[in-house]
């Protein structure tokens, strides 16, 4: 995604036209003029806008995501999901790793930064250690990804939003995730992106691959279950929280009983 956008995207403006009949017909008179209730709709509304300079990236991914002839297959939720996937992701200014609970066992991957990441900022090394992870994962691994759900951890919170947004104000950022969308895409895989906090990162041992070290957490022969409480309450993982919601709630709580009754939903 160049700067010049001739080059890159022949945008064919017909294909912009209003074609729909039968939302026309219902919205202009026999004059052809739009009917009282629509125009009072969109009264307010420019006959023109302005095309704002990321409008190109945009179509550019859009081409992209539509190039093939025929649409593409995609995994969005699986009726029967037989084979689930954990992994881990965390870059260093320096260096990164990452870890991947496959069925073949353990896979990790761990390396330093080349000169073409200086200057970058720790949000793009993030990212792009989670992206290249898992394009290593699916080109170089014997097992496919094709219907699989693959949990990835990460401890950076832009990442995780960037992902989920779709989108970024960074161009950087921005062509990462569409380039894991495209993965996501063409491998058949679904992939979610959890924000976990450093603590977990560095006992399940990805934080030190990171460094280089090879001998902590899952690398060591813990179990990679053991850094993913996915199957436990919010309540069962805190037992704190419960105590902060009580407090919270006192003043709002008019008897015991709808306090009994209120902490059993929540349990």
């Amino acid at each position: 995604m160049g700067a010049n956008a001739s080059d890159q995207l022949d945008i064919d403006y017909e294909l912009f036209e209003f074609n729909d009949e039968e939302l026309l017909a219902s919205s202009v008179d026999q004059e052809g003029n739009l009917k009282e209730n629509v125009s009072s709709k969109y009264e307010d509304h420019p006959d023109k806008v302005s095309i704002v300079p990321r409008m190109i990236d945009d179509l550019n991914a859009l081409s992209l995501f539509f190039e093939d002839d025929k649409p593409t297959w995609r995994f969005i939720r699986g009726s029967e999901i037989c084979v689930v996937e954990y992994g881990f992701g965390d870059a260093s200014g320096s260096g990164f790793g990452s870890s991947f609970k496959t069925q073949n066992g353990i896979r990790y991957r761990f390396g330093l930064w080349g000169r073409d990441t200086q200057g970058e900022s720790s949000n793009f090394r993030e990212l792009a250690n989670l992206v290249d992870s898992l394009y290593d994962r699916a080109t170089t691994d014997k097992t496919k990804l094709k219907g699989l759900e693959v949990f990835l951890f990460t401890d950076n919170i832009v990442a995780e939003g960037a992902f989920y947004k779709g989108t970024s104000s960074s161009k950087k950022l921005f062509n990462l995730i569409l380039k894991l969308r495209l993965l996501e895409m063409k491998e058949g895989f679904k992939v979610h992106i959890i924000h976990v906090a450093g603590s977990r990162m560095i006992a399940q041992g990805t934080d030190g691959l990171s460094r280089g070290d090879v001998n902590e957490g899952v690398m060591a022969g813990k179990s990679m279950l053991d850094y993913i409480p996915l199957n436990k309450t919010c309540l069962e993982r805190s037992p704190l929280l419960r105590k902060q919601i009580e407090y919270c709630l006192q003043p709002l709580v008019e008897s015991s009983s709808q306090r009994i009754h209120f902490l059993r939903e929540l349990d």
